[in-house]
């Protein structure tokens, strides 16, 4: 037998840890929300009502979710992009409208004849005034008149 019995080996690492699934990040609802109304606001922009409705809701999502992002929350990006695409969306709304509304305006004032009394300077250096007093000093309808008698 031997005098001295095999102790055991010094211990140089210790036992792993028992692993944990990592978590997925945690995501931001109300960022994704803004994201969501701010595309939709952009993609709708020739409407009237869904940009502006969906643009101050995504102004307003952006806004919370950038707040909640920088809590520790995540989404920062969609929070900031969702904000754009929202602002976005409602001021191509109004150029929209204001573009429309333009040459709506012109198209109808194309084809409404003038209302005013006198008429435009072209138009009467088209078509100018008949001369009533020239010749024998009667009206057209006399003139007529005079000829048919005369046959």
């Amino acid at each position: 037998m031997d005098p001295n019995p095999p102790s055991d080996p010094p211990a140089s690492t210790p036992p792993p840890m028992p692993t944990v699934p990592p978590q997925a990040p945690r995501t931001n609802g109300i960022a994704v929300a803004s994201l969501v109304c701010g595309i939709l606001a952009v993609l709708l922009f020739f409407t009237v009502v869904f940009p502006i409705i969906l643009g101050i809701l995504a102004l307003i999502f952006g806004a919370v979710g950038i707040g909640n992002a920088n809590k520790g929350a995540g989404g920062k990006g969609m929070a900031i992009a969702g904000l754009i695409c929202g602002a976005v969306g409602i001021a191509a709304m109004i150029a929209f409208v204001a573009i429309f509304a333009n040459t709506t305006v012109d198209i109808i004032n194309s084809y409404t004849p003038s209302i005013s009394p006198r008429p435009s300077v072209a138009r009467r250096a088209r078509h100018p005034p008949p001369d009533y007093t020239a010749g024998r000093g009667t009206s057209p309808a006399r003139d007529r008149s005079a000829r048919v008698e005369r046959s």
